[in-house]
């Protein structure tokens, strides 16, 4: 019994304890708080030095020019102003790129390039007003940007489709893939696009076809070089498709090369032609539009005993399976 009451006396006085604790711990925090925002604003007040960088983009390049060589995306400035406002300026403000206009500037012509060099300082105080920065400008970095062009070439190229495909059961191409336009303009330097002859189209990995494609598609700029550009960037690709079925007829052989007053008979006379059409055309097939031929220049010795079945003209939008037979047996009559 004793036992117990000890236990809760000794309870009491650790809670008690635990909560004077908490008490000075708040307490020290808060005033910690207060302490470093009151030292960081009396910081913030005092003047700084520091440096500051902008995104630059160049447009506008000189008609029928090309910039070359490699030129600083960022200009870093140098800024002397109070706290507060190069850390809003350096942390808090979303820089959009500065726009440069290159065709502003004079060329002066240097064997086969054309050359100016312009002063940073010349968008410097366009940068501070812009930002409302109401310190010193130190210094710009680059201080002298050396802008260097040289002629722009150009050339038409034919465009070739970098495609691959697979069709459902019975679905086929039904003519050949179309690209328009089937050519394009590449520009460039004279050196990079004289070695040009065609351009891909971007590659397109097409599966289970069973109905036409229609789609633009972009185009691929050879090696990846960023002084040689295309028009138009994309192209529109065609690959019609049609659903197919197999059909067959026959037909009767035609003989080429025979002699004056020679005599042949073919075994047998007539093949049988099967072959796949799309539906679309099925009804417009007929034997007459057949004609398949064996040509007695093959017959090489009195040794040789048949002779192969040649194709003349067939349909352009059948395909051909199989001629039964391929080749046929053949009598000289005397």
């Amino acid at each position: 019994m004793k036992y117990g009451y000890v236990m809760k006396f000794l309870n009491r006085i650790f809670n008690l304890h635990d909560e004077k604790v908490n008490y000075r711990m708040t307490v020290f925090v808060v005033c910690l708080i207060l302490s470093t925002l009151v030292w960081i604003l009396t910081k913030l007040s005092d003047s700084y030095s520091t440096e500051i960088t902008f995104p630059v983009v160049f447009k506008n390049l000189p008609e029928n020019k090309i910039l070359v060589g490699s030129i600083d995306s960022v200009l870093k400035i140098g800024v002397h102003d109070r706290g507060f406002a190069l850390v809003r300026l350096k942390y808090f403000t979303i820089k959009e790129p500065l726009e440069i206009e290159l065709n502003n500037f004079r060329l002066r012509k240097v064997g086969h390039q054309y050359r100016t060099d312009v002063y940073s300082s010349y968008w410097s105080q366009g940068l501070a007003a812009e930002f409302d920065v109401e310190g010193d400008i130190l210094y710009v970095l680059p201080d002298t940007i050396y802008f260097v062009f040289e002629d722009e070439f150009s050339k038409e190229v034919p465009v070739l489709p970098d495609i691959t495909w697979s069709f459902e059961k019975q679905f086929l191409l039904y003519d050949s893939i179309r690209i328009n336009p089937s050519e394009v303009t590449i520009r460039g330097l004279k050196d990079h696009i004289d070695t040009i002859d065609f351009v891909y189209t971007q590659k397109l990995e097409l599966e289970g076809l069973s109905a036409n494609v229609n789609r633009k598609i972009g185009m691929v700029v050879p090696g990846n070089n960023r002084n040689v550009k295309i028009d138009p960037v994309e192209v529109e690709l065609t690959i019609p498709v049609e659903k197919y079925t197999e059909s067959e007829i026959m037909t009767t052989l035609e003989i080429i090369n025979l002699k004056k007053g020679q005599h042949i008979k073919l075994f047998p006379e007539q093949v049988k032609v099967t072959f796949l059409v799309a539906l679309i055309d099925y009804k417009k097939i007929n034997a007459e539009q057949f004609r398949l031929f064996v040509d007695l220049l093959d017959i090489e010795s009195d040794l040789t005993r048949k002779l192969k079945v040649h194709i003349k003209s067939v349909p352009k939008s059948i395909r051909i399976v199989r001629i039964d037979p391929a080749e046929v047996e053949f009598l000289i009559l005397k």
